[in-house]
C-alpha cells in the first residue's frame, strides 16, 4: 500500500512540473476559433457587394479548410485562402477566407460547423 502512495505522489509531482506553455504547445493547430460571413466590396472597381466567409483557426500557418455545400448539380467545395496576419506574436491565429455562394448553407470541412444561408 505504501508503494501505491509513493507512485501516486510521483505522478502528482511530475504533473505539477508541466508549465502552461508546454500545454499550449501541445494544443493541435487548425482548431476553429470562429467562423462568420460578412459583406465586402470586390476589388475590380465594380463596387459590387459580395458575401465573404472567414474562418479563424488556432495556431500560425494552419492549413485552411475547404467549404462544402450541396446543390442540385451535386457536391461542391470552395478552397479558402490565407489572409496575412499583421501581428502573429500577439495573435497566433490563421485567418482563412473565400467568396461565399448565395442561397447555400456551407459546412467547414472536417468540422460540424455550418455557416448560414446568404440571400
Amino acid at each position: 500500500m505504501r508503494n501505491l502512495y509513493i507512485i501516486t505522489a510521483c505522478i502528482i509531482l511530475t504533473a505539477c512540473q508541466v508549465t502552461p506553455q508546454a500545454l499550449i504547445a501541445e494544443t493541435p493547430t487548425g482548431y476553429v476559433e470562429a467562423a462568420y460571413v460578412l459583406y465586402t466590396q470586390t476589388n475590380d472597381n465594380q463596387a459590387e457587394t459580395v458575401p465573404l466567409a472567414r474562418v479563424i483557426l488556432k495556431g500560425l500557418n494552419s492549413h485552411c479548410p475547404q467549404l462544402i455545400y450541396t446543390s442540385a448539380s451535386g457536391d461542391h467545395s470552395i478552397a479558402m485562402s490565407t489572409r496575412r496576419n499583421p501581428d502573429p506574436i500577439n495573435f497566433p491565429v490563421t485567418v482563412c477566407e473565400a467568396l461565399y455562394p448565395y442561397g447555400q448553407s456551407v459546412k467547414i470541412a472536417g468540422t460540424s460547423t455550418f455557416l448560414p444561408i446568404v440571400r
